[in-house]
């Protein structure tokens, strides 16, 4: 399966403020990197990433970006760790990537929350 860009967030990105460019731009990499064949599309004005659903959004404002993977339909049940629940909640005000933790966490997330999408 290919991994399909939509030139719609190609725009978001380049209007966007220089600060959550880089960080837009990480987080797409990483995204596909970590679940080849995710398909990109714009939802409520904000990009978002879909695999059997959506997978997660991002998203620049003018203090911040955020990157999420939205409801998760059972939040407290999705099979992911407390650490890893603790992680996800630290995409919420994003100023700079290092913000985030470190690239494995991210990839290791979307991977797991890729996995539950897959079993729903």
């Amino acid at each position: 399966m290919m991994n399909y860009r939509d030139p719609r967030i190609d725009h978001y990105i380049a209007r966007s403020a220089p600060f959550t460019q880089s960080i837009l731009h990480y987080l797409r990499q990483i995204v596909h990197e970590a679940c080849p064949g995710v398909e990109e599309t714009m939802k409520w004005a904000v990009p978002h990433f879909m695999h059997n659903g959506v997978l997660c959004s991002m998203a620049a404002y003018r203090r911040h970006a955020t990157f999420d993977f939205g409801n998760l339909e059972a939040r407290g049940a999705t099979g992911l760790t407390r650490g890893d629940e603790a992680a996800m909640a630290q995409f919420n005000r994003l100023t700079s990537v290092s913000d985030l933790p470190d690239r494995r966490t991210i990839m290791r997330l979307v991977k797991a929350v890729a996995e539950l999408k897959r079993e729903s």
